[in-house]
């Protein structure tokens, strides 16, 4: 099979599969050549109203300058200033400022609904076609580029496919085979309340370590509370009900009980937290994979969505600076494949460490945060913060 080539007397059409933030990001700095037409397949069937909030770092905020989206997001979030880690008691045991490290490197860290997020990146697809209900069954190569077949027994032609459809995604399943995922080992619950209680203040997040639990808290711009809980498996029944999360925490520092018990049940998600072993593999000819499809991690230094939109970027960057599209794919996936892996080891590693269970390791733990945290989160996240071009 030939390689897809692009030229000045012929568009691409390049199909993205997958339409949240890694999709839309990547069809936004692809679109912006000209020679390309970009389509966006998503199975839901309709636009997604859902999904709590998440933390933009500075490596995405300055990634998303790129492609003139920076100011608009920042605009729509709430700065975090500073990362507060306190006991289940209520001690506190160090303060990041997460806001200083985050400027040192041109832009801040902020918290956002995700669907303020994916609002602002679909606006900004004027040139791309975004096909909802859309839910792939297979994809074929060939000499022309790739069909792709859907459930609803359509099909489209297109010169190249990215897989930008999760975790869980079917084009890496066609591609790579049926590899298993792993488990983390702990379910998340994330929330967003309307009620605001006294004492929290914004640009301050707050992370509160148990014996196993965590929960974490951050203000919005628009005054109401995300937060987000993780609760250890370990041959234990899942909690599956609100009353029973309740319970967990009823004793914690206030207001987290009363966050929980606050949330409406329409902001409430309840997830088992899964992710894969980075892989030495994203692609072949002219099918590659982005953001979750490509390099899942665990949420917790909360780099998931950040990482996509690099890598979006850097796809962007790749196939619009390549005659080939299958040669900018191969670069792209050269060029993010070990900073991504490197993020996702180091993820894991971070939440082995914050879900350990025992009164004395528990309270090592507490010493180590207390003595070291800042010092190693600070070396961490520099290079985080500094971004793909490092």
């Amino acid at each position: 099979m030939g390689a897809s080539t692009v030229d000045s007397t012929r568009a691409g059409r390049i199909g993205i599969v997958g339409g949240g933030i890694a999709g839309l990001t990547a069809a936004i700095a692809l679109a912006r050549d000209e020679r390309f037409e970009v389509v966006v397949y998503e199975k839901a069937p309709e636009a997604r109203g859902r999904g709590a909030a998440l933390l933009v770092w500075s490596n995405a905020i300055t990634a998303l300058s790129s492609i003139g989206l920076a100011d608009e997001v920042k605009n729509a979030a709430a700065a975090l200033d500073v990362t507060e880690v306190r006991s289940a008691g209520g001690e506190l045991l160090s303060s990041l400022p997460i806001g200083t490290w985050s400027e040192r490197f041109g832009a801040p860290t902020v918290v956002i609904r995700r669907p303020v997020l994916l609002d602002i990146l679909g606006a900004a697809l004027p040139r791309a076609t975004v096909k909802i209900g859309a839910s792939l069954r297979s994809f074929t190569p060939g000499a022309r580029g790739v069909r792709l077949c859907f459930e609803d027994g359509s099909m489209d032609d297109v010169d190249a496919l990215i897989g930008a459809d999760g975790l869980h995604s079917s084009v890496r399943r066609q591609l790579l085979g049926d590899e298993p995922t792993r488990a983390g080992g702990y379910d998340a619950w994330v929330g967003i309340t309307p009620n605001r209680p006294e004492g929290l203040r914004t640009g301050v997040a707050t992370a509160t370590v148990g014996n196993g639990p965590r929960f974490w808290t951050a203000v919005l711009r628009d005054g109401s509370v995300f937060w987000y809980a993780t609760l250890n498996r370990r041959g234990r029944p899942p909690i599956r009900r609100r009353e029973e999360l309740y319970e967990v925490f009823r004793d914690w520092p206030a207001p987290i009980a009363e966050l929980i018990a606050s949330t409406p049940d329409t902001e409430l998600i309840r997830t088992q937290i899964r992710d894969r072993l980075p892989v030495d593999q994203w692609g072949a000819g002219p099918v590659t994979l982005l953001g979750d499809a490509a390099h899942p991690s665990t949420p917790d230094l909360g780099q998931g969505a950040c990482q996509a939109i690099e890598s979006a970027i850097v796809l962007g960057e790749c196939v619009r600076g390549s005659a080939q599209i299958e040669g900018g794919f191969r670069e792209y996936e050269q060029r993010r494949m070990p900073r991504t892996a490197a993020i996702s080891r180091l993820c894991w590693m971070t939440a082995s460490n914050s879900t350990i269970e025992g009164p004395l390791v528990c309270r090592l733990r507490d010493v180590a945060i207390r003595v070291g945290l800042e010092s190693i989160a600070r070396s961490s996240l520099q290079w985080i913060l500094a971004g793909h071009a490092q």
